[in-house]
């Protein structure tokens, strides 16, 4: 080949691929936000609930194994259908995304948040016993969940459940249980939070055990 026809032809190599080289990397940078997508909650970017259950398998089984605690903490937002009924729901998101964000900014770079559905968030807290998922509760209520649209605050109704001290039998029994309390929060009044011995109301203040009707002496920090 001459050598002027050498060189075009590598030219030509050279170019064919580059060219083939950004479409690969086009495509993997394509693939990355598809992921990202699909891992996370658009609206709130929150662990989106397939995400958190894969997590939450992950981490039961190394909790079973290591005998470290593990706490699942149940996050309800209290009368938010009256928000998307009264106001839209425009507005409805914004006090989600609201509530999500001052959860997340609470928690540790260990925990996760997971959007489980609708106003519905699960905190997952790897090495954490009640005592300490409890004082990251306290702190989240202290903090707030956001105003509604009509200025009110907007509360919630949590429940949580502790690998150790409860045993569940997986981690569909853990969740299964910590969604059981914060339903009992809902019947009891709202914005409360009901562990595995005690309910604590809008005061902070223990107002029975959970398995009984006496008066805690104690306040929660």
């Amino acid at each position: 080949m001459p050598f002027p026809s050498y060189i075009s032809a590598l030219w030509l190599l050279a170019l064919i691929a580059v060219v083939a080289t950004l479409a690969a990397i086009s495509q993997l940078h394509f693939m990355i936000a598809l992921l990202e997508q699909a891992a996370h909650d658009a609206l709130t970017g929150a662990f989106s609930r397939r995400i958190g259950e894969e997590l939450l398998k992950l981490q039961v089984a190394h909790a079973e194994r290591t005998g470290q605690p593990l706490s699942a903490i149940f996050v309800d937002l209290d009368d938010f259908k009256a928000v998307n009924d009264r106001f839209g729901h425009e507005e409805g998101d914004r006090v989600i995304r609201h509530a999500a964000n001052t959860i997340r900014s609470l928690l540790r770079q260990s925990d996760a948040l997971v959007r489980w559905g609708g106003e519905e968030f699960l905190v997952v807290m790897p090495d954490t016993a009640m005592d300490g998922a409890m004082i990251a509760v306290e702190r989240m209520r202290r903090a707030g969940f956001g105003k509604r649209p009509d200025g009110s605050l907007q509360t919630a109704s949590i429940g949580i459940a502790e690998q150790t001290a409860d045993r569940p039998a997986d981690w569909e029994s853990l969740v299964e249980l910590a969604d059981q309390r914060m339903y009992r929060a809902k019947q009891d009044g709202k914005n409360r939070v009901v562990t595995n011995d005690s309910v604590v109301d809008e005061t902070g203040i223990g107002a029975r055990p959970d398995t009984g009707d006496e008066p805690l002496d104690s306040i929660v920090a």
